[in-house]
């Protein structure tokens, strides 16, 4: 439930206490620490006019029955006037030892409602004696909730009826409040009030507000420990899945899909993080994905040849999701290309041999416009000399003529630039005879 507000501890009365103070350990009982409320919508119809709204109370000290010598009650305004119109307060139905929270309409001074304290009638042990925490149910219609409203503000006061009250504390212990709550719209929204207090049970709760306080009551622990405070955000979304990368040039172009689910949502960027040791240490791509919600992104000035993985989370207004998994490892590297030779096989002696070579991209399969050198020896123990030098046209193609005395091996050189590798082509053999 939300927690509504926290009072501190009473001071004990000395010789002259005579308010604002606790008289014996009974009043202690009294003494309020937390109060909360919350709201659920019937699982039969899906209304909150049928579901519930409820109230918890914490104290400094344990009552031994709760509703006899101390009656813990809430004053609740429910068109804004600042004058209660209900009261719902504890006590046993008459003759029993069942724990009612009885709700009565102020106006009327009628009891319109009785609902089982803790939810729970005597069959079920929901511990209403020696403890320090109870919750007190309402039913919403009867306090005016009809369907399912986008709006119901109330206002709510906590007091502890007590026969041990200080004598000028006018019959109560003590007293929280007005706290504001909308039964429509609690802060905090689960689909249920109990739950079963064990370990790997979990509470799945819709939390409205980023920094929001939730007030949990363990109906069964130990005497000081049965009042809990959580500190809540509002949901995160789930991890993007599937990080993807592809290598290019002193880059990698991710892909991911988005999380399946987005908390308090929307989606409003991403946040990207890669590592070249295998996640010992991260380091953070450019912040400008964090405004971007396309699932794809590429990350540049990375190192060719290193070996890189990626993770990616989902940013919302409740903060950042947790990372995705790692992607696979994947190796930035200069596109390949590939570097064709061909022409003539024969010439006679002092004739000309027709060199031609074209250069390709082998990852888009398009011709490179660059700048290529011919190289020729006599035969497989002599050195490579340069022969020509050629740029090739917008179809990456280019020709040389090499007037020729003897038979010659001929290889075309590309020397690469800031995308492709180097790259040569086989060697053609060129007889003259």
């Amino acid at each position: 439930m939300d927690l509504g507000a926290t009072s501190g501890r009473l001071p004990a009365c000395g010789a002259d206490g005579v308010s604002d103070c606790t008289v014996n350990e009974t009043a202690r009982g009294g003494d309020i620490k937390y109060v909360g409320a919350g709201s659920s919508r019937s699982p039969d119809d899906g209304t909150l006019e049928n579901g519930w709204l409820y109230f918890g109370v914490a104290t400094y000290g344990d009552n031994a029955t709760i509703g006899n010598a101390t009656i813990p009650y809430v004053d609740i305004d429910v068109d804004g006037d600042d004058v209660p119109d209900y009261e719902v307060y504890a006590q046993n139905a008459p003759g029993t030892d069942v724990l009612l929270a009885w709700l009565i309409d102020l106006n009327t001074g009628d009891a319109i409602d009785a609902e089982p304290v803790n939810f729970n009638l005597g069959d079920v042990d929901s511990n209403v004696f020696d403890t320090d925490v109870v919750t007190l149910p309402v039913w919403p219609a009867a306090i005016g909730v009809t369907g399912n409203p986008k709006k119901f503000p109330i206002s709510y006061t906590v007091g502890t009826f007590s026969a041990y009250a200080a004598p000028l504390s006018n019959g109560d212990v003590d007293d929280v409040g007005p706290v504001a709550f909308d039964v429509a719209k609690p802060r905090v929204a689960v689909s249920d009030p109990l739950y079963l207090d064990q370990a790997g049970v979990s509470i799945d709760a819709d939390v409205r507000n980023a920094h929001t306080k939730a007030l949990v009551l363990h109906l069964h622990n130990a005497t000081g420990n049965r009042a809990q405070v959580v500190d809540l955000g509002p949901a995160k979304a789930s991890a993007p899945t599937h990080v993807r990368g592809t290598p290019g040039n002193r880059s990698v172009r991710l892909s991911w899909t988005a999380p399946s689910w987005t908390g308090a949502g929307p989606i409003t960027g991403y946040d990207i993080r890669y590592s070249s040791n295998n996640g010992h240490t991260w380091r953070s791509a450019s912040a400008a994905y964090h405004n971007r919600t396309a699932t794809s992104a590429t990350i540049t000035g990375l190192t060719n040849g290193a070996r890189y993985v990626f993770q990616v989370a989902a940013l919302t207004s409740a903060g950042t999701s947790a990372y995705s998994a790692s992607s696979a490892p994947v190796r930035p590297a200069f596109d390949r290309t590939h570097v064709g030779i061909g022409g003539s096989r024969h010439v006679h002696p002092g004739g000309h041999a027709t060199l031609t070579v074209r250069v390709v991209d082998t990852t888009t399969h398009q011709p490179v416009h660059a700048k290529v050198t011919l190289w020729m020896r006599a035969n497989r123990n002599h050195a490579w000399v340069k022969v020509a030098t050629r740029i090739t046209g917008t179809q990456g193609r280019a020709s040389a003529q090499i007037r020729q005395f003897a038979s010659a091996w001929y290889q075309w050189r590309y020397a690469g630039n800031s995308r492709h590798l180097p790259a040569h082509s086989v060697m053609r053999h060129v007889v003259a005879h």
